[in-house]
């Protein structure tokens, strides 16, 4: 059975400044409270009207905003789902972030906690040893916090490369989250590297079934994403416009 791996960011009750980062490229990533439940249950109902395991279906999230705890996971509970919430330690306790206590009761309630890395910078910016560090941080940060090893990661900004890829292993990581749109697995030094549907503000019911359902769907998202690439290495950081526009189709 393959798995449709949906990506999200913080989800908000009333106002997008309720929880995680605050600078304007993160707006089109925040979600309505209103709108993920209705996403959570139309998929539930799929899944319970086809005999389909609610596995075929993973939430993950990043970053590590406050609504991880406050409002992601009491839906998602609601609805017999776990998450997999990717945290960037740097911000564990400041303002509108995940606190130590939040992450353990996550951890409590059978949601799996992952890395994203310590500072969210854009990893290939970085030398070997800051790369490296970025992982070992984190991940050292979060095993104590959970008294488990932390095994799950996910990239930020999508800065997949093979450097990336090595220093997570080399510190552990067993399962590693990307941003590519695909339900193809592949292994990368033992560690599975894992595709993902990133859903944005606008994102529809319409638009998540069509991702579960519709294997054209996905394709064209693979397509846009591979053009994206191309796109981004003439652009460079001007990019991040067109890529909320091309995802958002």
């Amino acid at each position: 059975m393959i798995r449709i791996v949906l990506m999200y960011h913080d989800i908000y009750t009333c106002d997008t400044t309720e929880s995680g980062f605050q600078r304007k490229r993160d707006l089109p990533y925040k979600i309505s409270a209103l709108s993920f439940e209705e996403h959570v249950k139309t998929i539930k109902y799929y899944c319970e009207n086809n005999r389909v395991s609610q596995e075929h279906v993973v939430f993950t999230f990043d970053d590590g905003g406050k609504s991880f705890s406050t409002v992601v996971a009491p839906i998602l509970e609601k609805y017999g789902f776990k998450g997999l919430f990717f945290i960037s330690s740097k911000f564990i306790g400041l303002e509108n972030f995940l606190s130590e206590d939040d992450i353990i009761e996550l951890h409590n309630h059978g949601h799996i906690i992952g890395s994203h890395a310590y500072s969210h910078k854009h990893l290939y910016k970085l030398t070997d040893a800051q790369v490296d560090n970025e992982w070992r941080i984190s991940i050292t940060a979060l095993s104590k916090i959970i008294g488990e090893k932390i095994v799950y990661a996910s990239i930020p900004n999508g800065d997949t490369s093979k450097r990336v890829l090595e220093f997570a292993s080399k510190n552990g990581i067993k399962h590693i989250y990307t941003s590519e749109p695909t339900t193809q697995v592949k292994m990368f030094d033992g560690m599975e590297v894992i595709g993902r549907y990133v859903l944005l503000s606008d994102s529809t019911n319409e638009y998540v079934m069509s991702i579960i359902l519709s294997k054209k769907k996905r394709l064209i998202l693979s397509c846009k994403r591979i053009a994206l690439k191309i796109i981004k290495s003439i652009l460079g950081a001007n990019y991040i416009q067109l890529k909320n526009f091309l995802f958002k189709q």
